[in-house]
């Protein structure tokens, strides 16, 4: 008879319930690696959205309500979370430093989140440190408010402080109630931080129906699915048709993936091809608690993303999605390291894990903002700061008027005694292939797009495009705000590229108004930020000859249009030697004698 093999031993890694003392020593263990993380990913940049967010925060605990750095107020509804989060402190001690480590905070907090969850489910303090190092090793603790100042990672935070509490609410009899508020308070956070938080609402019914309805896996799927539809539809009627088109959707997003959130680095292959092959083990389980919450949070993520991909938004706005990865890694290694599991078994799912929390490193690594990057990018440099300074001292009460860029780091370097208002510049959706089609329905505002069209256009002085919009700034609006406003200085930045808000490519014209004087300009060695301060010194009145000023990604994008004929090309090294030109000379040299016109840059090209 022959011998029968013998069985290969189970591998009991975690039996009952584990010691408080254990879990404490993991949640403190991920806490230190979640800030030593972000103490060796140390660089970080203020942009344009974390400059008006400083802004609200420092006119809130100055004592004037979350006001905008033109005096506007803000409500409720738009949300005060981010900005209290971020100036909390400086009650205190005002610090930016210090501002960046709060933003930090909830990305901090994430890990010992995701733990603590996954060791209530799966009592595996293995599957539970896993899950919390790849909570903190995800891109999106970079992308999403970790290297800048952005709410997308508290407002995933937030949703996902939510998810897990309604899953731990369906499945405790004792303290149900506790939980259930915690879940409600949750989405709350998470609503007053950004819009799309309210999705929490969605997410917290998805958990609480299928915890007390039981319904079948199918049904489960459908809801899910159903979930990604509906989001990315809402966001087309709410915000608007991606410019791509809704079929190109998972294409864009899978490019996006790999060129933002892992920063072209082939990393992104092995943690896409693992999350898959955690979504195909979930999926079959998805009536289950900590599976369950993974896809309740994939669902909007994935939703997010793709939308994100097609409209030119970034892709930090899928910050729940990762989260919801973290989750499902560790429901797979709680059920996978059992005692009934075999020693290959146990050693595959360490192994995988590994991999996958290695692909997140090396994707963060690559993603990261290096001490270059943040000198070229940052909104808080010398250049900013010696505007403020000239404006602190020459401007007094008078009105400022400024282009988007720069102009609340303005405000908040100067703790806020600066009377500023942006000047006014439009921008449309990408689509239409000619200016006059264009559909100018957003004016930009501190924080983003401020709904509105012009109220005249006349003359199209700069036009720009990204690739989310186009933005252009009119002649007539821009005088009459001048007018209205009774602007007595103009400040006029821009980042040397083609940026939708760039305003750079607006100083030919103001060089040429005779209505403007320049006062004071940047270094040509700070390009490509550019500062131009001008003096209104006369009643502002259109120009007989002055060109329209494109960049090379409106030129492209425009190319069929005929109206734009005789209007200038000005990008590149172009735009570079031009404005540098220009502001090197005494103020008034450059202006065209007789007509009243400006003579564009020898280099630059005129349309036909």
């Amino acid at each position: 008879m022959a011998a029968v093999p013998p069985v290969e031993p189970a591998v009991p890694l975690e039996r009952g319930p584990v010691p408080r003392g254990q879990a404490l020593l993991l949640a403190v263990g991920l806490l230190v690696a979640a800030i030593a993380w972000f103490v060796w990913f140390h660089a970080w940049w203020l942009n344009s959205d974390g400059s008006s967010y400083l802004s609200i925060g420092f006119s809130f605990i100055k004592g004037h309500g979350f006001k905008l750095p033109d005096g506007s107020a803000l409500s409720l509804w738009d949300r005060p979370a981010y900005p209290t989060l971020l100036t909390a402190p400086w009650l205190l001690h005002e610090s930016l430093r210090v501002s960046i480590w709060m933003s930090r905070l909830p990305l901090i907090l994430a890990a010992p989140i995701v733990a603590a969850a996954t060791l209530r489910f799966t009592r595996s303090l293995t599957a539970a440190a896993f899950a919390g190092l790849a909570a903190i090793a995800q891109p999106w603790t970079l992308l999403a408010g970790g290297s800048n100042f952005v709410p997308d990672g508290l407002t995933a935070v937030a949703l996902l402080g939510g998810v897990l509490c309604a899953s731990i609410a369906v499945t405790s009899s004792r303290g149900r109630r506790w939980w259930l508020v915690g879940a409600v308070l949750s989405v709350l956070l998470a609503s007053a931080t950004k819009e799309t938080g309210v999705l929490g609402f969605l997410l917290v019914g998805i958990v609480l129906w299928v915890g007390f309805a039981r319904p079948r896996r199918w049904m489960v799927w459908v809801v899910l699915a159903g979930s990604i539809v509906a989001i990315v539809a809402m966001l087309v009627v709410t915000v608007g048709e991606p410019s791509s088109g809704v079929g190109s959707l998972p294409s864009e997003f899978a490019h996006r993936l790999g060129d933002e959130a892992f920063a072209g680095s082939s990393f992104v292959l092995v943690a896409s091809v693992l999350v898959l092959a955690l979504l195909a083990w979930a999926l079959p389980r998805c009536t289950e608690p900590l599976p369950l919450a993974g896809l309740v949070l994939i669902a909007p993520g994935l939703a997010l993303g793709l939308y994100a991909s097609g409209s030119g938004l970034g892709l930090r706005n899928a910050a729940p999605l990762p989260y919801g990865a973290c989750l499902l890694l560790g429901a797979f290694l709680g059920a996978w390291l059992t005692r009934g599991g075999s020693r290959l078994r146990v050693a595959v799912a360490v192994a995988g894990s590994v991999v996958l929390i290695v692909a997140f490193v090396g994707g963060s690594g690559a993603r990261a903002d290096r001490s270059s990057d943040v000198a070229a990018r940052s909104w808080d440099s010398p250049a900013t700061r010696a505007a403020t300074a000239y404006l602190q001292k020459h401007a007094g009460n008078d009105r400022i008027g400024c282009t988007l860029q720069f102009c609340s780091f303005y405000w908040l370097h100067a703790d806020g005694n600066l009377n500023v208002a942006l000047l006014p510049q439009y921008s449309a959706r990408l689509g239409p292939t000619s200016l006059g089609k264009l559909d100018y329905t957003e004016r930009a505002g501190f924080r983003g797009a401020d709904q509105g069209s012009p109220p005249c256009s006349g003359r199209a002085l700069v036009v720009t495009m990204s690739d989310e919009r186009f933005g252009t700034i009119f002649e007539c609006p821009l005088l009459d705000a001048i007018r209205r406003q009774q602007t007595r200085y103009l400040v006029v930045s821009g980042w040397g590229g083609t940026d939708t808000f760039d305003a750079g490519r607006l100083i030919p014209y103001l060089e040429a108004n005779r209505a403007f004087e320049r006062v004071w300009s940047s270094a040509p060695g700070d390009w490509p930020r550019v500062i131009a301060v001008y003096k209104v010194v006369g009643d502002p009145r259109p120009l007989s000859a002055a060109s329209s000023y494109f960049s090379d990604s409106a030129y492209q994008a425009l190319r069929g249009d005929r109206s734009r004929s005789g209007a200038t090309l000005l990008d590149g090294a172009c735009y570079s030697q031009a404005i540098r030109a220009l502001l090197a000379q005494p103020p008034g040299a450059t202006r065209a004698t007789g007509g009243g016109g400006a003579n564009p840059p020898r280099c630059a090209t005129t349309l036909h």
